[in-house]
């Protein structure tokens, strides 16, 4: 804006019209009732037309066609000419004709040499609801054609009216170049009415709907003059006043003579009265439209903040000073229920200065001084979703409790509110109780208990209290509209999703209910477009007729309060905090040189306390907003979940996290609750957290109550939820001392035999909580769980057979000796007899699990005689024993029934020949019968091949050939390969009697293990009957230990164990450089080695093949791994994070086995000494544990 310009603006308000442009202005930009403004154009506007040279002839005045006219017609005589220039003008018709009229008009209007000036643009910019011109040149169109933001229409005849619409530029008197008559006359002017009534009409329309402004007009100007007599007649008392606006200079007498004429002037004549004549025209103009266009009103959710800026001058101001400013922002704000991000960033980053100041001088200032800072810093802070400092969260409670501090009750509440908010995310119940406490003391209003109750419901819902939410939930409800959006979110918390969305609805309905009387509202907006969107997503839980499907209104981004931008914003963060925090942040950079790399920190750039993480600005905005999170269709979840992977490990983050898993198995839980996270955990916090788990499951278990009454989808919710709590639950139970684990154990075992919890998505984490507690007993006292594992029911007795195969099973950990078993009381009996009967009546699932109980229970020494011949009549039942085959036993390997009772002598060998071993010869065997062989070697009651068979057999497994490498054959080849490696290690390589001779077979064993790493479990066997091979089965062997593929790492030292198990039982000695190797893999701590190489270590200790060089090796390696095995020194997902615990365990047996054989060192003592307090069972319980 031109320095002039701004001049003449300060001193507008001065001249005496100044209210009645006051009156104008609000018309344009209807402000209060007001509804718009039209403008009519005169000829003096075009004044401001910038011409094409400095020759080109001034658009002309009503006066320059009077001198015209009388130059034409009264040349000789001109003080005879009318003076009225309407009358001579039809003097020039009559006289010369209408052409030379017309000729006339487009002679004094040179319209194209005129292009629209600055002022037309600045004029049509305005928001008209019309632009009306007597004016024919095109100079508004032309100028109109350039404006991008308003789409002018234009009415050149009587015949666009109907086909045009507001704003529309209306030629009244003819345009050129050839829209005619040009109205210029005394007799076009008294017949328009009658030839032109649709202008006339038009005309009356808009001047009845809008207040008329007329620019460019003189007080005597023809058109003026007519036009506003015509609105007299017209209209009569019904015609608002026209604004007649310009330089007018109007005396007292001619000033009451326009207002008896219904006119209202505004004369800018006082305003310019001091410049040059020829200039005042224009810059009252200029000053004119200026004043029209600052006029305009801010909207409705333009929050300025008051100017507050981060400055030097302000982060040096004074505290009262501040104060006011600070007031005045809150007092001033638009209403949003959650304030837009820019916003929040803004007020957090023009605090962060202050605070440091603040905090320096607070307690020098005085009361009244102390709590205006401390009540605008929590208005502030919880605007922009920031933590209270710490040190106005202590000043608080004494200044809220000071008569000198000025606080109002309202004021009380809401600091009480915001002390408690802060204690919640601390994690501080006592506190937080203390002030919701105050706060109660100081509730009068329905909102006021609603934001107690909403308070108290976030804090139990954090802890996943569901009774404590289920209680107070029904007082979330208030006048505001938010309440009944914060109460839905609750009842999607409460898993009660079809009963939140139609909440959501109601408060939508409410909301727009209200906005018929308010529809600028800001406050009423935002909290329609979070409610809008709550809806939109829930669509499908509500009936067709009220799913929203219609389009999503623009006016949320129009007033700041898109919930879509919010997410944009939630987006942009992440990425930010990801390139800032998030895995590489602080990796090391190759730079081109070679040698240098370059140390990237993970700052990510400038970082400020303003700056909020994302997961706590997304929860906070998330509960300040009351988004209903809805399973399956929630908006907001993922990015929740990507920021949850950014959580630091404190308590408060912990609890966050937990909250924030939505899938049981995969994602969040496996990154922040993995093996190696839980055992980072603060040991009271876990304990908080199970408690927590626990009372969640029993509540989730009651909704499952057959007389709880909820319906089949919210029912399957709270199936839903109980899985991912009793999954996480699992997880933390590890961290339990015996007996804790002993109860959680026998609670877990409980609710197998709760038919409420029979739903097969539950079968999974409840043998998870079963399994992952039973770890966490002492090994010396797991045996006193048989009875209970054994009353976990079986397929068959729990009716519903659904998905039976992933029912819990835990017969098979029980590994111990069973001498303190207790199996005299009826209750043993009586599963075991139930067990039998399962065997004997069931098919399927139920029957194989019952033999796999049967199998465990006889292998263990736990059956009497009498009920292993029982149960060997239930297995055989249906057998024919002439020509037997093995039993039907689903899920389980054929090898078995060789441990099993038997009716008869040898019948379980007949009938694993007659399937397992035939089915082999004739070449139709799967991976399966190849390691039930493998496995049948090593059974009770052993099946021995003969020579032949075993030589036929051999030939078989050796004449495979793997499949294409291709991803579908992966798995297939893994497996195929482990069972015939196993079958051949284990039954065929033993039993050929003169395997010394056949050198052929060697070498075809030999050339397996190389193209198929499984077969390298067979070359010691290969190596103790065909010892010419030895050396070189060694060098396959020592080659793959070192791999860095998994498998075939492991091959090799499962060789290793099976060379050292010969060494031991004397039929084949160690190669000699077997030790040093085994020590180098153990000193060289390289993956996938390690455990192998450990437990290797381990095992070579214990039997004397190892040095003291070796020893000293060892105890070096133990010493390196102490460090780097910590938890504490893990990244989140851990290096190998699934063997962590693996090797952590094996360091302890093999200090222990240091220590047995007589070393003597702080490595070995330090590793025994802390693996009793290990926070997993695994490390634990090492040394009574067997290693896997």
């Amino acid at each position: 804006m031109k320095r002039e310009t701004e001049t003449f603006l300060a001193k507008l308000s001065a001249i005496p019209d100044y209210p009645a442009l006051r009156d104008v202005q609000n018309a344009l930009w209807a402000v209060g009732e007001a509804r718009g403004a039209a403008v009519m154009v005169g000829a003096g506007f075009s004044l401001n037309a910038e011409r094409a040279s400095g020759s080109t002839p001034a658009p002309p005045l009503w006066r320059d066609f009077t001198r015209r006219m009388t130059a034409d017609l009264y040349a000789s005589s001109p003080e005879d000419a009318n003076t009225d220039p309407l009358r001579l003008a039809e003097e020039y018709r009559a006289a010369l004709g209408q052409p030379a009229l017309d000729a006339m008009i487009r002679e004094l209007v040179p319209d194209r040499l005129w292009t629209p000036g600055g002022l037309h643009r600045e004029l049509l910019s305005l928001p008209w609801a019309d632009v009306l011109t007597t004016n024919w040149d095109t100079l508004l169109e032309r100028a109109a054609a350039e404006d991008h933001d308003r789409a002018y229409e234009v009415v050149e005849t009587v015949e666009a009216i109907a086909r045009t619409r507001s704003p529309r530029i209306v030629k009244l008197h003819g345009t050129l170049p050839s829209h005619t008559p040009f109205i210029f006359a005394a007799e076009d002017y008294r017949t328009y009415p009658r030839h032109f009534s649709p202008f006339v009409n038009l005309a009356q329309q808009v001047m009845l709907e809008n207040e008329m402004v007329l620019i460019g007009f003189s007080g005597d100007d023809p058109n003026f003059l007519q036009w506003a007599g015509w609105v007299r007649d017209q209209l009569g008392a019904s015609a608002r006043r026209i604004r007649l606006i310009g330089v007018l200079g109007l005396t007292a007498a001619r000033r009451r003579l326009l207002e008896s004429q219904n006119v209202t002037p505004i004369d800018l004549e006082p305003l310019v009265r001091e410049i040059d004549p020829a200039d005042r025209q224009r810059v009252a103009t200029e000053v004119l439209l200026a004043s029209l266009r600052n006029a305009k009103p801010e909207p409705p959710h333009r929050w300025n903040l008051h100017g507050e800026r981060s400055g030097d001058e302000h982060d040096e101001m004074e505290p009262a000073r501040l104060i006011s400013i600070w007031s005045a922002s809150r007092r001033a704000y638009p209403g949003w229920l959650l304030a837009p991000p820019r916003h929040r960033y803004q007020i957090r980053f023009a605090m962060e200065r202050q605070l440091a100041r603040l905090e320096a001088a607070f307690d020098q200032l005085d009361t009244r001084l102390r709590a205006g800072l401390a009540r605008e810093i929590v208005w502030r802070c919880d605007v922009s979703l920031w933590d209270l400092p710490i040190w106005v969260a202590t000043a608080l409670p004494g200044l809220v409790t000071d008569p000198a501090s000025g606080y109002d009750r309202r004021t009380r509440l809401e600091v009480n509110l915001s002390l408690a908010s802060h204690a919640r995310r601390r994690r501080d119940r006592d506190q937080f109780e203390q002030f919701c406490s105050a706060a109660e003391a100081e509730a009068q209003s329905a909102d006021d208990n609603a934001s107690i109750a909403y308070e108290r419901c976030i804090e139990a819902r954090d802890r996943l209290d569901y009774d404590i939410v289920s209680g107070l939930l029904p007082g979330v409800r208030g006048t505001d509209p938010a309440w009944t959006l914060r109460r839905a979110s609750l009842q999607a918390f409460m898993r009660e999703r079809r009963r939140a969305v139609t909440t959501a609805r109601e408060a939508l309905q409410e909301l727009r209910r209200r906005r018929t009387r308010d529809r600028t509202s800001v406050w009423l907006i935002s909290r329609e477009a979070w409610a809008h969107l709550a809806v939109k997503q829930g669509w499908l839980d509500l009936p067709e007729e009220e799913a929203d499907h219609g389009e999503w209104p623009h006016r949320y981004r129009e007033h700041s309060c898109d919930p879509w931008d919010e997410l944009t914003h939630f987006d942009q963060e992440l990425q930010k905090q990801d390139r800032r925090d998030g895995p590489g942040s602080a990796v090391a950079e190759p730079r081109f040189e070679p040698g240098v790399r370059l140390r990237n920190h993970g700052l990510g750039g400038w970082l400020s306390s303003a700056n909020l993480r994302a997961h706590d600005e997304m929860s906070r905005a998330v509960d300040m907003a009351g988004f209903i999170r809805l399973p399956g269709v929630d908006v907001i979840e993922e990015r929740l979940q990507r920021a949850a992977l950014m959580l630091g490990e404190e308590e408060c983050d912990s609890w966050s996290v937990l909250r924030t898993v939505r899938d049981w198995s995969k994602g969040l839980i496996n990154e922040r609750f993995n093996r190696v996270a839980v055992a980072r955990m603060q040991s009271d916090v876990v304990e908080r957290q199970i408690q927590a788990l626990r009372l969640a499951v029993e509540f989730g278990r009651a909704r499952l109550q057959p007389g709880a009454g909820i319906d089949g989808e919210r029912h399957n919710h709270w199936v839903e939820q109980i899985r991912r709590l009793m999954e996480l639950l699992s997880r933390l139970t590890l961290r339990l001392d015996t007996d804790s684990a002993v109860e959680m154990f026998e609670w877990a075992q409980g609710l197998t035999l709760d038919a409420a919890l029979n739903h097969w998505w539950l079968f999974e984490p409840l043998g998870n909580l079963l399994n992952r507690s039973f770890d966490a007993i002492d090994p010396a006292a797991r045996d006193q769980q048989t009875l209970r594992i054994l009353q976990i029911p079986l397929p068959g007795e729990r009716g519903d057979q659904t998905m039976e195969s992933y029912w819990p099973e835990l017969v098979q950990r029980l590994d111990g000796s069973g001498s303190s078993v207790d199996r005299h009381g009826s209750a043993w009996r009586g599963r075991v007899t139930a067990t039998i009967s399962a065997i004997q009546t069931n098919t399927g699932l139920a029957r194989s699990r019952g033999i796999l109980r049967i199998y465990v229970l006889s292998k263990r020494g736990l059956l009497s005689s009498a009920e292993a011949e029982e149960a060997a009549a239930a297995l055989w039942a249906n057998v024919d024993h002439e020509k037997p085959h093995l039993p039907p036993a689903q899920e389980l390997m054929s090898h078995i029934f060789l441990d099993l009772p038997e009716p008869s002598p040898g019948l379980a060998d007949r009938a694993f020949r007659a399937d397992v071993v035939e089915r082999i010869l004739c070449g139709s065997a799967s991976h399966i019968d190849f390691e039930s062989l493998g496995g049948a070697a090593n059974a009770a009651r052993p099946l021995n091949l003969s020579s032949q068979e075993a030589e036929t057999i051999a030939a078989l497994l050796l004449a495979w050939e793997p499949s294409d490498a291709s991803r579908q054959f992966v798995l297939y080849n893994r497996e195929e390969a482990f069972g015939r490696a196993h079958a051949l290690a284990r039954a065929v390589l033993p039993a050929i009697s003169d395997l010394g001779a056949t050198d052929e077979l060697a070498k075809q064993v030999l050339a397996m293990a190389r193209r198929a790493p499984a077969f390298l479990e067979t070359l010691p066997i290969l190596a103790q009957r065909h010892p010419a091979s030895a050396e070189h089965a060694y060098r396959e062997i020592r080659r793959a230990m070192g791999s860095r593929d998994v498998e075939t790492a492991y091959s090799a030292w499962r060789a290793i164990y099976a060379w050292i198990k010969l060494d031991q039982d004397g039929v084949l000695a160690l190669p000699g450089a077997l030790p040093a190797d085994v020590v180098a893999s153990v000193a060289a701590r390289r993956e996938p080695a390690l455990l192998p190489a450990l437990q290797r270590a381990e095992e070579l200790i214990l039997s004397d093949r190892m040095d003291n060089r070796g020893h000293e090796f060892v105890v070096e390696a133990l010493d390196i791994l102490h460090s780097d095995t910590a938890y504490s020194n893990q990244e989140r997902e851990g290096l190998r994070a699934d063997t962590l615990t693996m090797v952590r365990a094996a360091c302890v047996r093999l200090a222990n086995a240091l220590a047995v054989k007589g070393v003597s060192d702080d490595v070995v003592a330090r590793w025994l000494d802390e693996a009793p307090d290990d926070p997993l069972p695994e490390v634990r319980y090492a040394l009574a544990l067997k290693p896997d």
